[in-house]
């Protein structure tokens, strides 16, 4: 497993290819996140709590680890969906750029597959694992509670703007 500043560091050596990528958080992360993790995988002490994939894994872990919270991708919705659910949850906006960082570099940490199935194999895992943080073909109860929360938190962004 990867911390955020370490795929950065890598980010050249990340292949230009498909996958699935599955990020983590240790038990005092998704404490402070009010994130459920009964039933999630554990892997090194972190919970696994969101999968996801590319046909480009390089530009996805970039896009993940360091989105710039833009006005413009708040207002498209096109801010990593993983950066808009722990801003949510940590203040309610989207905008907090720095505190997401933060956030991930103290809580969260990352690997990742090469795949030419990344398609297929990521819903297998999301269907295979309990995932607190994903929302498409996922069933965790979390997630039409943090579904509701990330819309309003986007609005609140966008009031202030």
């Amino acid at each position: 497993m990867k911390t955020r500043i370490q795929i950065l560091n890598e980010i050249k050596t990340i292949e230009k290819t498909g996958g699935v990528y599955k990020w983590y958080i240790s038990q005092e992360g998704a404490n402070q996140l009010g994130v459920p993790t009964e039933g999630c995988t554990e892997n090194d002490g972190f919970k696994l709590v969101y999968i996801g994939l590319s046909k480009d894994l390089r530009m996805r872990l970039k896009w993940h680890c360091d989105d710039k919270h833009r006005n413009s991708s708040i207002k498209s919705g096109t801010l990593s969906v993983l950066r808009q659910k722990i801003n949510t949850l940590i203040n309610d906006r989207w905008d907090s750029k720095e505190i997401v960082d933060k956030f991930m570099d103290d809580y969260m940490r990352v690997e990742f597959e090469y795949t030419d199935k990344y398609e297929e194999v990521e819903l297998e895992m999301i269907q295979s694992h309990t995932l607190p943080l994903n929302a498409r073909n996922n069933s965790h109860p979390f997630r039409k509670e943090l579904s509701k929360r990330n819309g309003q938190a986007k609005r609140n962004t966008l009031k202030i703007k």
